[in-house]
């Protein structure tokens, strides 16, 4: 089932999940704290890992939401599915914003820009302010360049229509909570 909830969700009030990954997890980063344990298939490679025809169809099936927002979010980071677009064009009928839970690590692909821009509000993660933090926290897939990815999230919170920015703190990260802070503000201008 890649249609799940509403759950409620402290960021976005009541939401809709579509989880475009939901075969097992793949994602671009093994985090130290992900709930979902280790990743097993780390990867960079955008491919469909759930038909259009079956997102068509769970989506047909609902006639009724009780929520605030759909939100793509799940096993993985959503922006691996190649059909993220597409699926966030057809979750338009029910009249609800769209939102994306994501790691931020493909943001520099236009691709994956493109996608993001069908999209209502982007909530992006950043959990280090340098490049050995985050090696050690996120533990990103090997092509996955630290300072290409800050541009990337720099370039989205320029196009995006809404954009928030969410950082987790844990034991390796908060003694640098200032830098984070300082990072944040330069992502956090327009031009």
């Amino acid at each position: 089932m890649i249609v799940y909830g509403p759950v409620a969700s402290w960021r976005l009030g009541k939401s809709l999940g579509i989880d475009l990954i939901s075969v097992d997890k793949f994602c671009s980063f093994d985090c130290i704290y992900c709930q979902l344990g280790r990743t097993e298939h780390k990867t960079i490679e955008r491919k469909i890992f759930v038909e259009n025809s079956q997102v068509k169809k769970e989506l047909d099936n609902i006639h009724e939401i009780e929520a605030d927002v759909i939100t793509f979010s799940g096993l993985g980071e959503p922006t691996l599915a190649r059909n993220l677009g597409f699926s966030a064009d057809y979750a338009r009928k029910f009249g609800l914003p769209i939102a994306i839970l994501t790691n931020s690590s493909l943001f520099s692909r236009e691709d994956v820009m493109e996608d993001l821009l069908k999209i209502d509000w982007i909530v992006a993660k950043l959990d280090a302010p340098d490049k050995k933090i985050f090696e050690k926290i996120n533990r990103p897939h090997e092509k996955i360049k630290f300072d290409e990815m800050i541009e990337g999230i720099k370039e989205v919170r320029k196009k995006a229509k809404k954009f928030s920015l969410q950082m987790m703190f844990v034991k390796e990260n908060k003694k640098y909570a200032e830098e984070m802070a300082d990072l944040a503000r330069e992502i956090s201008k327009r031009n």
